[in-house]
């Protein structure tokens, strides 16, 4: 499927290079002819504030070019977009406020022109002369300097300007390079939030030659389009109009460049609410000098682990079976939603494999890449017209020193193997700059690769929780055999995500764990929870663009259970349940993240997901069926339920109060009496408050009730069965039914009849009704 891929991919490249031909002998007109196609039509995500849109190219034939020693007219070019243009503004300056939006024209630096020189108006060479008037910043004079028959080859050239020039000299004595020959001019934001203008653009009548003019470093407001569901789609489009003394004109109708859609989809792979508070869990954790790996190793890594086994070995769970760990899947909406930074993170963490054997050019590596913990890589120059570097960033070029020639990673090569193209390019001599504070240079950089959140709320108090510094990126449909932090079976993988420690807002530097984190060593990092909530962020280290991808982030939950602290509730804290959220990061609700800015991160989004359950710790508790429970005249019933987590075998003394229901009907025919529980202080009224300790042994009567236990006697004239419910975990009860205020019958006739029975206990021996655990005696 690669392979087919490129094939059509270089057949669209010739094709386009096939249009950019014109005969020298054909004839030329007088009203130069443009047409407009757009070079790649992005899929944007619906989630995004900062979604660039695909390249649009404006070819134009025809036109009278400027005769030599003659300034070129100029022109205003300004662009709609039909949402918001949020692309980063480098600078406020008096001139306007510039954004990183370029428009390049003729192509230099490409396949088209390998060794035209990039010159962006403002750089040295290019300087913006002062004679010009008021335009200030951003706007460059050029003097054309070469006309070859009814062509102008050379207006936009990339030459500097003749430093024997001085900056006013022009145009009172014009000579061959009296101005530079820019061709690399910035935007800037228009009188509305969707234009973008290009002020003063020399516009040079091609003649017989192709005038390519691209315009690429648009962001949008991709979330302005509504998009809220997985099957919805929504079109960004852009249109341009130019106005001033050249008779090229511009004129482009609203073109589609982006198709939005939603880019992230989240699930959880398992929910556990019933952790039980008197188990401890993984709470070998909390006391580790070096935290485990999680997933299938000797140590404990995973929800389910307790300490030492009977072989001495710390018992652990697999990953694949046992399932104890809650864990939340993220899903690609499309291929390409999920982006590394810069395009040196796809040659440090991939494998080149030349698109042989229908593999994609780069691909995530079975053995541990250059870069496996995401150590910070500076970025590597993307200054190559037309070339889809599938990053967040956008067409950048900072200095020479980050060229892709000057890099072994790119196997220097400009632009790297398996990008666009095999030909070389080195018109990258001249890196972005402008004197004028025009801010160029931070054109096209962004400040973060992908990165995917979970926002937690209501964490219990007591209870901590660990993640995974390093989870691989599988194909939708493809399962791994072991944990996901495990590129198993052997170059399952498609790609890796990184812990990163970021603000409340998901922003800030990449700052992967400190210590040495490595595809094989993984220590489980603790979370950081402050007031029941907590923000586990992870960027993109590399992706397969052209796979729908999947990553799994499991939960480990660790506690080491205390019942007496935080009386009566005792820790963890139970009958709470923690909730999770996923998004995009960093994620803003501001309306000024709709809006270019200067200061906010590129890329940013609005953070969609809604709670799900995710984790909660369950009292432990002992459910008890009295079948038949009466008070009818002359009989009474005596209960005793007996608290037997004291005993020989360590099992952790638990304590709590004990709670009644009855079914059935009063003597006089009246309804069954309401709930109670133990509690002194308000004898019946529930919650109950006083507790039964390890070891004793509760006994009240219906008839009577106990004042021991804070216990009416609501049961009076009862019949019908009865439920009990102790907040510990292992309980054993009796029921007797006698004579009204008499002991065993020994003689029928004397004092009546009498019974006892054990009460049935109703809870399983795993995770059971309730969501309680309790002992099961195989009733």
């Amino acid at each position: 499927m690669a392979d087919f891929r490129k094939w059509l991919f270089a057949l669209a490249v010739v094709a386009l290079l096939a249009g950019f031909t014109v005969p020298a002998s054909a004839q030329i007109n007088s009203t130069p002819v443009c047409s407009s196609q757009v070079a790649t039509n992005y899929l944007a995500r619906a989630e995004g504030y900062t979604e660039q849109v695909g390249d649009l190219i404006v070819t134009c034939t025809g036109g009278n070019p400027t005769l030599t020693g003659e300034p070129v007219p100029q022109a205003d070019i300004t662009v709609t977009m039909s949402q918001n243009v949020t692309s980063r503004i480098t600078a406020s300056t008096s001139g306007g406020v510039f954004l990183e939006a370029l428009l390049i024209i003729d192509e230099p630096n490409s396949p088209i022109n390998p060794t035209k020189q990039i010159l962006n108006c403002g750089a040295p060479g290019a300087l913006e002369p002062a004679n010009i008037g008021s335009s200030g910043p951003g706007v460059c004079e050029i003097v054309a300097n070469v006309t070859v028959g009814a062509s102008s080859p050379g207006t936009y050239s990339g030459q500097a300007a003749n430093t024997a020039n001085a900056p006013g000299d022009c145009p009172n004595s014009f000579g061959p390079l009296c101005t530079g020959h820019p061709n690399v001019f910035q935007g800037r934001q228009g009188q509305t939030s969707n234009v973008v203008v290009f002020h003063g653009v020399p516009l040079d009548p091609p003649g017989t030659t192709t005038r390519i003019l691209r315009f690429t470093n648009i962001r949008v407001n991709a979330n302005g389009a509504g998009i809220a569901q997985a099957n919805q789609t929504s079109l960004i489009t852009m249109s341009i109009a130019s106005a001033g003394t050249s008779s090229l004109q511009i004129a482009v109708q609203a073109q589609a460049v982006a198709t939005v859609q939603k880019g992230l989809l989240s699930s959880t792979v398992f929910a556990n609410t019933g952790f039980a508070q008197c188990i401890s869990a993984a709470k070998g954790l909390l006391t580790a000098s070096t935290e485990p790996m999680f997933g299938n190793t000797s140590s404990c890594g995973s929800s389910s682990c307790n300490g030492p086994g009977s072989n001495g070995v710390t018992t652990y769970n697999p990953y694949t079976s046992g399932y104890s760990t809650p864990t939340v899947r993220f899903s690609e909406g499309f291929a390409s939603s999920w982006k590394v930074k810069n395009v040196a993170y796809t040659l440090a963490n991939g494998s080149y494999t030349g698109g042989l054997l229908g593999q994609n050019p780069y691909i995530y590596p079975a053995s541990s890449p250059d870069n496996p913990a995401g150590v910070a890589l500076p970025d590597m120059n993307q200054n190559v017209p037309g070339v889809s570097y599938f990053t967040e960033s956008g067409f950048e070029f900072q200095s020479v020193a980050q060229n892709p020639e000057n890099s072994a990673l790119a196997q220097n090569f400009n632009p790297p193997p398996g990008f666009f193209t095999n030909t070389a390019v080195s018109g990258d001599a001249n890196p972005f700059q402008d004197a004028a504070g025009t801010g160029i240079n931070a054109a096209g950089t962004a400040n973060q690769g992908t990165r995917l959140a979970t926002a937690l709320a209501n964490i219990p108090n007591g209870l901590s929780l660990y993640v995974s510094p390093i989870l691989f990126l599988f194909r939708q449909g493809v399962s791994y055999t072991a944990g996901p932090n495990q590129n198993l079976p052997a170059g399952a993988a498609t790609g890796v995500m990184v812990l990163t420690n970021t603000a409340s807002d998901g922003s800030g530097s990449y700052n992967p764990p400190s210590g040495p984190i490595t595809a094989a060593s993984q220590p489980l990092q603790l979370v950081s929870v402050t007031n029941g909530a907590a923000l586990i962020v992870y960027e993109i280290l590399f992706t397969d663009p052209f796979s729908l991808e999947y990553v799994d982030v499991p939960f480990v939950v660790s506690y080491a259970t205390n019942l007496s602290a935080n009386a009566p509730i005792g820790l963890p804290q139970p009958n709470v349940v923690a909730t999770y959220a996923t998004g995009f990061a960093p994620f803003y609700s501001t309306s000024a993240a709709t809006l270019a800015s200067g200061t906010l991160p590129i890329p940013r989004f609005v953070f969609t997901g809604a709670a799900t359950n995710l984790l909660g710790i369950s009292k432990c508790a002992c459910n008890l069926l009295f079948p038949y429970v009466t008070q009818a005249p002359g009989y009474d019933t005596g209960i005793a339920i007996a608290n037997t987590t004291m005993d020989p075998y360590g099992t952790t003394n638990q304590f709590g109060a004990v709670q009644m229901w009855y079914y059935g009907s009063l003597a006089n025919g009246g309804a069954a009496p309401g709930t109670q529980c133990t509690n002194t202080a308000s004898p019946g009224t529930c919650p109950g408050t006083t507790t039964v300790a390890a070891g004793p042994v509760l006994t009240y009567t219906l008839y009577n009730g106990s004042a021991q236990w804070g216990l009416d006697n609501r049961g009076a004239g009862f019949t019908g069965y009865m439920i009990a419910q102790t907040q510990f975990q292992y309980c054993h009860a009796f029921a007797f039914i006698g004579g009204l205020g008499g002991g065993p019958a020994v003689n029928s006739s004397t004092n009546g009849l009498s019974e006892g029975y054990l009460a049935l206990i109703l809870d399983a021996a795993t995770f059971v009704r309730g969501s309680a655990q309790g002992e099961s005696l195989g009733q």
